[in-house]
């Protein structure tokens, strides 16, 4: 069953293995206990502010959380929102599948590929809709 709380032992769950190597003390249970009691008082009280560091990717500026015990909450979150609206990304095979199927209909239609530069505001909505 799926628990959607925020508490020790479903943020636990969030740690992944590369944490265990970004941070060899998490191997202390202690330390690890820690942490995660931390990220329960965060997820209880809200973030004070959220530690981000910016790093440059492909040219952009990209933000990223530098402080696991947030990051674990917002693991949370994220996992939650998901389960709640179960919304993921098209898998490539599943869009090109569909597409050639569309293809093998015969009816008319009108195939746009974009590269969608930083982020949807960018995108002309009237010349999509048209």
């Amino acid at each position: 069953m799926y628990d959607p709380t925020f508490g020790s032992t479903a943020l636990t769950r969030h740690l992944n293995k590369s944490d265990f190597l970004n941070q060899p003390a998490l191997t202390d249970e202690a330390h690890k206990e820690a942490l995660i009691a931390q990220a329960v008082t965060t997820a209880r009280n809200g973030f004070s502010s959220l530690p981000l560091t910016p790093n440059n990717l492909a040219g952009r500026t990209i933000y990223q959380v530098n402080d696991l015990a947030c990051d674990l909450v917002l693991r949370k979150a994220a996992q939650n929102i998901r389960r709640i609206t179960a919304s993921k990304q098209g898998s490539r095979i599943e869009i090109v599948r569909r597409l050639k199927l569309l293809c093998e209909e015969g009816l008319p239609f009108t195939v746009a590929k974009m590269d969608i530069e930083k982020f949807y505001p960018s995108v002309d909505q009237d010349f999509l809709s048209n």
